[in-house]
């Protein structure tokens, strides 16, 4: 088979992603009353309070959506937001106990999501798609990323 006639990879992977997120963005929302989104950034600070500048690279996101989402998360008593004691310039952002609360909830629905991808897949197979879904987000990465 040639490379052209193969699977559409590129295709597949981003069809996969929109109907995986959409239907874990709907799940999330109504179970969580929190998008896919924000519980990524939930998740990002279940190691600990940081800057928002962090949270930006560490979510992949620009300034100014970290900031609204942020707001949002704050909003619902997610998080809290406060200057950074070593630069006034700068805030840092940090869990609630709600916002813990609803982390250790959104770990329990992505054991969920996981549990269904399984299905109808050998250990063996799901550890190829794992091998291949890694060298994807290797392919990702800059040299500036190392």
């Amino acid at each position: 088979m040639s490379k052209r006639a193969g699977p559409r990879l590129f295709f597949l992977l981003n069809r996969a992603r929109q109907s995986l997120f959409g239907r874990l963005n709907r799940e999330t929302t109504a179970r969580l009353d929190v998008t896919v989104s924000q519980l990524s950034a939930l998740f990002a600070l279940g190691s600990g309070a940081m800057p928002t500048g962090a949270l930006a690279r560490r979510l992949e996101l620009d300034a100014g959506a970290t900031t609204r989402a942020v707001a949002r998360l704050t909003a619902k008593g997610l998080v809290e937001s406060r200057p950074d004691p070593s630069d006034g310039r700068r805030r840092v952002v940090q869990l609630t106990e709600a916002g813990a609360k609803r982390r250790e909830q959104g770990v329990h629905e992505l054991t969920r999501a996981n549990a269904l991808l399984h299905e109808g897949f050998s250990e063996a197979e799901i550890e190829v798609v794992a091998r291949f879904l890694e060298h994807v987000a290797t392919l990702g990465q800059s040299d500036d990323d190392d």
